[in-house]
C-alpha cells in the first residue's frame, strides 16, 4: 500500500456517514479522452476512474462545467469535488495524495514542418503558436512566443485548433498530448500531425472541497481506492480502453 500505516488509521478514523454515504457532486469540463460525453458508454478516462473508485453508482454525480466554474462550485461546496485539475490552478483545494493521470502539453506541427521547440531557445518571433484560453500553460512554456492565437470555449476546441493548422493561420499549436492522438484516432479526416517538443509532465487529480465535511478524509479514502485499482490492473484497463499508455499513469504526489 503506497499509504502510510498510520496515515491509513487516520484516515479510518476520520471517515464519517458523509464520507461512506452521502452523494458526492463532481464538476467536470469537456476534456476527451478524459471527460467525454457522459452519457456515452466511453465517458473517459477520469470519469470512469471516478465510477471505479466509486461503484455505489448512487454515490457520485457530475455536473458539466467549464474548469473556472467547476473550481468556483468546488471551493464553495456547491460541488463536493472537481475532475482534472492541477494544485497550481487551485491551490486551496483539497487533493488526494495520489494523482489520478499524468499529463503532458506538447507543441504540434503538419507533418512537412521541420522546427522543433527548444527550451535553450529564448524566443520565437517567427512561430504562431495556437493555444486554448482556459488551457493551464506554464508561462515558460510560452513566453518566447509573442504572436499567439488564442481559441475560446470548451468544446471541441483541440480540433479547431487543428483546423487552424492545417489552414495555415497557426504554425504550431499546443495541447495535451493524450488528448491529442485521441482525436486523431476518432477523425481521420484531420491531417497527421508531428510532435514538435513537449513540457514536463504533469499529475492531474481529482480534487475535493476544502468546505466539504472531511474533505481530508475523503481525499485519503480516494487515494485508497485508486491505489487498490491500480494494483489490481483496472487502471490499466480503462487506459488501454482509450489508446492512452502506460504513462498516463498518475503518481503519488
Amino acid at each position: 500500500m503506497f499509504l502510510r500505516p498510520w496515515i491509513a488509521l487516520i484516515a479510518g478514523s476520520l471517515l464519517s456517514p458523509y464520507c461512506t454515504a452521502q452523494p458526492l457532486v463532481f464538476a467536470a469540463n469537456d476534456w476527451c479522452p478524459f471527460i467525454c460525453d457522459l452519457d456515452s458508454d466511453k465517458p473517459g478516462i477520469l470519469v470512469e476512474i471516478l465510477n471505479a473508485v466509486y461503484p455505489e453508482r448512487d454515490r457520485v454525480s457530475i455536473r458539466r462545467l467549464p474548469l473556472a466554474r467547476g473550481i468556483v462550485e468546488t471551493r464553495a461546496n456547491r460541488t463536493q469535488g472537481i475532475l482534472g485539475v492541477v494544485p497550481d490552478t487551485a491551490p486551496d483545494l483539497v487533493f488526494p495524495p495520489l494523482a489520478a493521470v499524468t499529463t503532458q502539453l506538447c507543441f504540434f506541427t503538419l507533418p512537412d514542418s521541420n522546427w522543433r521547440y527548444d527550451s535553450s531557445t529564448q524566443q520565437h518571433p517567427d512561430m504562431l503558436v495556437g493555444m486554448v484560453k482556459s488551457k493551464k500553460v506554464n508561462d515558460r512554456f510560452v513566453q518566447g512566443f509573442p504572436n499567439r492565437v488564442t481559441v475560446h470555449g470548451e468544446k471541441d476546441t483541440a480540433i479547431r485548433l487543428i483546423q487552424l493548422l492545417q489552414r495555415g493561420r497557426i504554425d504550431t499549436l499546443i495541447e495535451e498530448k493524450t488528448s491529442i492522438d485521441y482525436i486523431l484516432q476518432l477523425n481521420p479526416r484531420l491531417p497527421r500531425l508531428r510532435r514538435a517538443g513537449c513540457g514536463e509532465e504533469r499529475p492531474e487529480y481529482i480534487a475535493f472541497s476544502p468546505a466539504a465535511e472531511n474533505p481530508q478524509a475523503l481525499a485519503l479514502q480516494f487515494a485508497e481506492r485508486l491505489e487498490a485499482l491500480r494494483r489490481s490492473g483496472r487502471i490499466d484497463a480503462i487506459l488501454n480502453t482509450y489508446g492512452a499508455g502506460p504513462e498516463t499513469r498518475g503518481g503519488v504526489r
